[in-house]
């Protein structure tokens, strides 16, 4: 039998709610974490938390992730707002499950948090410096963790498919 609460395309209007209150969350905390690094840091500015390990330094990225193709900030900008309504138009074909719920709130409010940036300073503002990663923001992170429970989700699933075919 069919978990008829998670089946794609029986998500409930109500069921959207928890998603965009995570996204709104998501968008404050971003916002006004990259506030606060432009009032208070100049771009390249860097300032140790634990010396070559983890600095705040704040840095603007006109190009993709890791900077590819940097200077190329109206693309991505277009880019990312397609992501957007795509994923706003898929909406009902994720399952009506918690986890996969907060990941879409997760990945919605960062997108919507770099394409924020992209709107009004010309680039997304990242200030997370671990040296050897590249410098990235709390909407990056949180794209990263909505990612990481979809998947998470998804082989759970899998899993689940698999012992219920073994034991019919």
């Amino acid at each position: 039998m069919k978990r008829a609460e998670e089946e794609p395309g029986n998500m409930k209007k109500s069921a959207y709610f928890l998603a965009i209150i995570v996204a709104f969350l998501v968008i404050f905390l971003d916002q006004i974490s990259k506030y606060f690094f432009i009032t208070k840091f100049t771009i390249d500015e860097s300032v140790p938390v634990i010396k070559n390990i983890f600095h705040l330094t704040l840095t603007k990225n006109t190009g993709g992730a890791f900077s590819f193709f940097s200077g190329n900030n109206a693309m991505f900008f277009w880019l990312s707002v397609v992501v957007i309504g795509f994923l706003i138009y898929s909406f009902s074909q994720f399952p009506k499950n918690n986890l996969v719920l907060i990941s879409l709130g997760f990945i919605l409010g960062g997108a919507i948090g770099n394409i924020l940036d992209r709107m009004f300073y010309g680039g997304v503002v990242d200030f997370l410096d671990f040296r050897i990663w590249p410098v990235f923001n709390l909407a990056d992170t949180f794209i990263s963790l909505g990612v990481v429970g979809i998947l998470i989700y998804s082989f759970k699933e899998e899993l689940f498919k698999k012992k219920k075919k073994k034991y019919k």
